[in-house]
């Protein structure tokens, strides 16, 4: 959807909230042009204000004449686009799989849930090859050695 930016002439709440808590709200543009917004919490459109919002479609009735059914604008997403949030998720997700896929691992090949420090030693194992593309099998050897004993002594918590 288009992004627009209006100045705000009036702001009028009509009706009561829906059953998820919308309020309906009549919006007036220096303009001349008019809209419907609804939203549990009104903070886009201040009075003397410019509000960027889209239109989703446009009305006519014959008591307010024409008016859009307005929301807030949100950026299309972009396919490879990220943002500072997103890498930051991707980061959590990545520490995520690899302890997902160390319990995996230990639960296929003992049938029974593995110890904490066990999971989080093949979890870090994991993720240093993700994110560094060292040697895995050695890094897990390392990891797993004598019993996990780096692990615990070192107290390797590593997400």
């Amino acid at each position: 959807m288009e992004k627009v930016q209006k100045t705000t002439q009036s702001v009028k709440p009509f009706g009561s909230p829906d059953e998820h808590g919308n309020q309906g709200y009549w919006v007036n543009f220096t303009d001349g042009s008019k809209g419907i917004f609804n939203t549990p919490r009104q903070d886009l459109f201040i009075e003397g204000q410019p509000a960027e919002f889209s239109i989703k479609e446009m009305r006519h009735s014959e008591k307010a004449g024409d008016y859009a059914i307005l929301q807030r604008y949100k950026e299309p997403y972009e396919l490879g686009k990220k943002s500072e949030k997103s890498s930051v998720f991707s980061k959590n997700s990545e520490k995520f799989m690899c302890l997902s896929y160390a319990k995996d691992i230990f639960i296929s090949f003992n049938g029974k849930m593995p110890a904490p420090n066990e999971v989080t030693a093949y979890a870090e194992a994991l993720y240093s090859e993700t994110i560094n593309g060292t040697d895995i099998e050695k890094t897990l050897t390392d990891a797993v050695k004598d019993g996990h004993q780096k692990a615990i002594d070192n107290d390797v918590l590593p997400f």
